[in-house]
């Protein structure tokens, strides 16, 4: 892709910098952010401001951007006041067209923070969804996602679930989701979940738990070609809380 990031760097994207027309054939056509093989503690961070990130493609995960923190690792995207995708030249991938973040042990962590009228919209993911941000946590992972002052409109998932967001949490892995002052608008899913779809399974003995809440957020003109238009929320137990 266009940036590959790991272990303690910190890449700076600023002052109406652009990040375009790459390509992945695996995961992070625009960015990749994550941590070393075989190394612990990692921190890798990019700061993501005043800047855009457009028009790049992963064959699989995270077509814009890609945060992974797998094991021992605590990684982090920061975007303020910036675009994520594009009408002329979305960011695709088949997991997550805009973003995707997973993390996958219990000192595995994945942050990504949006702020500050920074826009997620136009992405598309062609495979199972998530067409502005694609979600995973699994064996007792955390993702954390926090939009303040900022929007995820009008991404698609044309093939699969959650034009805006597709989240999943499995075998004990977490996902926070926290939206204020915020929107989610004219998302479309061909599956369920027009804006939002959250599912927590139960694999490997232990159930994933996904929190989502909403403060003073609009959603408004999603669409799904399944069930909920606007959030779907689905699980194997009593796993959800939505606020």
């Amino acid at each position: 892709g266009g940036i590959y990031n790991v272990g303690l760097g910190v890449v700076t994207i600023q002052n109406g910098s652009t990040v375009n027309g790459n390509t992945a054939a695996d995961e992070g056509g625009g960015i990749y952010n994550g941590e070393r093989l075989g190394f612990i503690n990692d921190t890798a961070t990019v700061n993501i401001t005043n800047s855009t990130v457009n028009g790049n493609s992963a064959g699989t995960l995270g077509g814009g951007i890609f945060n992974e923190g797998p094991f021992d690792s605590n990684v982090t995207v920061n975007i303020t006041t910036s675009i994520i995708g594009s009408v002329a030249q979305p960011n695709t991938a088949a997991h997550g067209g805009g973003i995707y973040a997973a993390a996958q042990s219990a000192t595995g962590f994945s942050n990504v923070n949006i702020t500050n009228d920074s826009f997620v919209w136009n992405n598309s993911a062609s495979g199972v969804g998530g067409g502005g941000i694609g979600i995973e946590a699994t064996f007792d992972g955390t993702v954390n996602i926090v939009v303040t002052d900022s929007s995820i409109s009008n991404n698609s998932a044309p093939a699969g679930q959650g034009g805006a967001i597709r989240n999943i949490a499995d075998s004990g892995g977490m996902t926070n989701i926290t939206f204020t002052n915020s929107s989610m608008q004219s998302n479309v899913a061909a599956g369920d979940g027009g804006a939002i779809y959250s599912d927590s399974l139960f694999n490997f003995g232990d159930d994933g738990i996904t929190t989502i809440v909403l403060t003073n957020t609009l959603v408004q003109l999603n669409t799904s070609g399944g069930n909920g238009g606007g959030v779907y929320m689905d699980s194997t137990l009593n796993a959800h809380d939505l606020r």
